[in-house]
């Protein structure tokens, strides 16, 4: 407030006396505005931000709020509600309608409005919008944009998920796609030959399709052919080529997982899906393991029931992610994964060819290891990359095409700020 005996002309004043003085403005009102974070006054009187902007230090900030990786492809909502992608662009995978395989730096997927969840596989992604409507792009082989296969082979322009209503949540597989609804219920469409879709069978199923008995999911995974949910109450429930209820053989309808009754996490890959529990430490299943057994050595054994990775026991999880790829012909594959605790300290392990655990150094590591780097709110893992989030900044390393760094990157093999985000306005 201004003093009792200052010219009533003028209209700065100091928000409050002491150390830190804020310089402030009436702005046509009795009330004292902060310039430098109000947003409808965002550094002058009038200036106001856009719906979802946020304002500091006098500008108008987009801010990532979440980040999503899969293949060689990353994807972040922004607190606007746009979409930006990057990396890998093949079947317009990024959102990019372009003849260019590689969209070196963020770009907005058009066609969005106010997306409220955002996920990609690499092949395809998918988006939902206040509305409680889904849009995905990139291939449709199998049908996973949610429009028929013979129809549209593939579109770099989102397009809407026919028959899909009240979504909340979406999750991108290889060749499949799964919604969350309103009031708990889960959608599935695309292919089928791994009973992916929940609903009993391997049989093909054409448009979007009701999993089986699950009523109360608040968080949706699809990896590879395997599609996990995580239920009210902290429960974990897969189907699909991946079980975790340590039986043998893919699973066509949804079965809980062993020892995940208070999950906090949930993420899944091309091969391993792993989870953060409320006591503390990460526990992970598929065709590798928990990931630490010689990640850059032979294959291994599937693991069916979720196995705690060592090290990690008391370690409480904000955001886990796990990559990785295989390579039928090699046979090859690249697995890693990181997550970040509730203090932001990120922690990964698995291959690291390119740089993906963020360490420095090319050395694959079996066993979590904390990186030496400012907390993140976020992480996200694709094949051979790793992005994360924190104060409105995105920080990726690993495979320089999938950076966001422009033509000119190389490999990146620790955290790398891209200078796009935050938007300013």
């Amino acid at each position: 407030m201004s003093d009792a005996g200052a010219d009533a002309n003028d209209s700065a004043s100091p928000l409050d006396a002491g150390a830190d003085v804020v310089e402030c403005e009436q702005c046509g009102g009795d009330a004292c505005v902060d310039l430098r974070n109000d947003v409808e006054n965002c550094g002058a009187c009038g200036v106001a931000c856009a719906e979802g902007w946020s304002c500091s230090d006098g500008e108008c900030l987009d801010v990532p709020v979440e980040i999503v990786a899969g293949g060689f492809t990353t994807c972040t909502r922004m607190s606007s509600g746009d979409a930006y992608c990057w990396g890998s662009n093949t079947n317009g995978v990024a959102g990019v309608d372009s003849v260019d395989d590689v969209v070196w730096l963020p770009s907005r997927v058009v066609g969005l409005d106010r997306v409220v969840d955002i996920d990609s596989s690499g092949a395809a992604s998918c988006a939902v919008e206040a509305t409680g409507l889904a849009y995905c792009w990139g291939t449709n082989a199998d049908g996973q944009l949610g429009q028929p296969a013979d129809t549209l082979p593939g579109t770099a322009v989102p397009r809407r998920v026919q028959g899909l209503t009240g979504a909340t949540r979406i999750a991108v597989g290889l060749r499949h796609s799964c919604a969350i609804l309103e009031g708990g219920g889960v959608s599935c469409w695309g292919a089928n030959d791994a009973g992916q879709l929940g609903i009993g069978s391997r049989e093909p199923a054409s448009g979007v399709q009701t999993v089986l008995t699950i009523d109360d999911a608040i968080d949706v995974e699809a990896g590879g052919d395997t599609t996990c949910v995580r239920r009210l109450g902290g429960g974990v429930w897969c189907w699909g080529a991946l079980r975790a209820d340590g039986e043998t053989g893919g699973v066509t309808s949804p079965t809980e997982a062993l020892g995940l009754d208070a999950a906090t996490s949930l993420s899944g890959g091309s091969l391993n899906f792993c989870a953060g529990v409320q006591s503390g430490g990460v526990f992970c299943w598929g065709i590798y393991g928990t990931l630490l057994e010689n990640p850059d050595g032979p294959a291994l054994a599937a693991t069916t029931a979720p196995t705690q990775v060592p090290g990690s026991a008391e370690t409480r999880i904000a955001s886990i992610a796990v990559g990785g790829l295989y390579n039928r012909i090699t046979p090859a594959f690249a697995q890693h994964a990181c997550f970040v605790d509730t203090m932001g300290a990120t922690s990964c392990w698995g291959t690291n060819a390119n740089g993906e655990l963020g360490r420095g150094t090319g050395d694959p590591q079996p066993l979590p290891v904390t990186l030496e780097f400012d907390p993140l709110d976020e992480v996200a893992a694709g094949d051979r990359h790793t992005c994360g989030r924190t104060n409105g900044v995105v920080f990726c390393w690993g495979i320089a095409s999938t950076l966001g760094l422009g033509e000119s990157a190389d490999d990146a093999r620790t955290p790398t700020p891209l200078g796009f985000f935050p938007i300013r306005r």
